[in-house]
């Protein structure tokens, strides 16, 4: 888990405490198949009447929504190839949180191992420092378990709580709230301690709560505070994420990078795999891998593989363009939708392409291709055209044994 906040003469509280009886938008290069949130912090995000929509670019698609004024985006800490990115500043006031509904990848976290990575900094001059916890990220469920990040400004000091392991302090001399910093949160039930990373070097390592102990909880989520907005701080968050496994120290360095970040650099990703294990968005960029996009672009590739067992219908209600698709499962997947499939040659002239190796899948949306198109159906498999269908005055070439149908 990383956290990063800078206060002059800060001390790093952490507790695993509970009940015994801004960056350009990129896809994290460290252990991304072990995230389960993901909130990039102002990419993506979209604010509508002061209530803000904050994507989760994990694989489980949980938003964090919430704001009643008192947020907005500001210059990030980390991006794709060293660009700043974007973050998000919380001014501190009541209903100035996001929150997460509780689901059940997020209802699991503590049960085991976990760690919670983010970016943090503050204007010295408006911190909140009336003596109280303020929340940075937040899962309590009070009379069962909960763990929480917080800060106290009074003292100048950071707190980490969950169930059952007692208060342990963990003082950063020099911390300045002014500049960028990046701190790591682990509970590794390997070894039962807790750990916390400073710029990538671990800075106090603690008992955990105890070989067994479950922090593991129902509540919903909250950042910059609870949930519903209460107990708020005044923060600028980057780049937050929970992992369900206790990073190593290689993990956590890696995650800093010098103070560059992780995220994917140089050109971004033109293949993509549908990875979702049912139903859902074709634009949503927690569907694919890699994360971070989405397949739209005459570059792009789009297969729909052996993620899920079940008929899957992905849904598009814009127009999305892409050079080649491939089906490979027995389970069918139906593209449905108010938008439209564009294929079209790629930069190098490189013809589109559709390719079903096995299954019977189904294609509801409107189709069009702009360059002369190939489709190889193997045999026993079925491709369907179930909608208008547009040649533009192309061929398209029919190749394999299976059946394919244009209705």
């Amino acid at each position: 888990m990383k956290v990063m906040t800078k206060a002059l003469g800060a001390t790093i509280f952490l507790c695993l405490f509970g009940l015994l009886s801004g960056p350009a938008a990129g896809q994290p290069t460290t252990r991304p198949g072990d995230l389960v949130g993901y909130w990039q912090m102002g990419e993506g995000a979209s604010e509508s009447g002061g209530a803000w929509t904050v994507p989760d670019d994990s694989a489980n698609n949980n938003a964090a929504t919430g704001g009643l004024g008192g947020i907005s985006t500001v210059p990030g800490a980390i991006g794709v190839g060293g660009a700043a990115g974007t973050a998000m500043s919380f001014d501190g006031a009541i209903g100035s949180a996001l929150g997460v509904v509780g689901t059940t990848e997020l209802a699991n976290i503590g049960a085991g191992s976990f760690s919670v990575s983010l970016w943090m900094k503050a204007d010295q001059a408006s911190l909140i420092a009336d003596g109280n916890w303020h929340r940075l990220v937040t899962k309590e469920e009070r009379g069962v378990a909960r763990w929480t990040v917080e800060n106290e400004f009074s003292n100048s000091r950071f707190a980490w709580f969950t169930t059952g392991s007692g208060y342990n302090y963990t003082n950063i001399d020099d911390f300045d709230a002014s500049e960028w910093r990046h701190l790591a949160f682990v509970r590794d039930t390997a070894t039962e301690q807790l750990l916390v990373y400073d710029n990538g070097v671990t800075i106090s390592t603690h008992g955990g709560p105890g070989a067994g102990v479950s922090v593991a909880n129902g509540a919903d989520l909250g950042i910059a505070g609870l949930p519903n907005g209460e107990a708020p701080t005044t923060t600028i968050l980057d780049d937050v994420r929970i992992y369900d496994v206790a990073l190593s120290s290689a993990d956590v360095s890696a995650i800093y990078n010098g103070g560059a970040g992780d995220l994917v650099s140089g050109l971004p990703p033109t293949s993509f795999e549908w990875t979702r294990a049912g139903s859902g968005d074709w634009n949503w960029s927690g569907n694919w891998t890699p994360g971070g996009g989405f397949p739209n672009d005459k570059d792009h590739s789009a297969t729909f593989g052996s993620m899920t067992s079940v008929p899957t219908t992905v849904v598009t209600n814009a127009s999305v363009t892409v050079n080649t698709i491939q089906f490979n499962n027995t389970s069918t997947y139906i593209i449905a939708g108010k938008g439209k499939l564009v294929l079209q040659a790629d930069n190098d002239g490189g013809l589109p392409s559709i390719d079903v190796d096995q299954g019977t899948h189904e294609i509801q949306v409107q189709a069009s291709i702009n360059s002369n198109t190939d489709v190889d159906v193997a045999s026993g498999a079925t491709l369907e055209f179930n909608n208008q269908f547009n040649l533009n005055g192309h061929t398209l070439a029919k190749t394999g044994d299976g059946a394919l149908n244009i209705n």
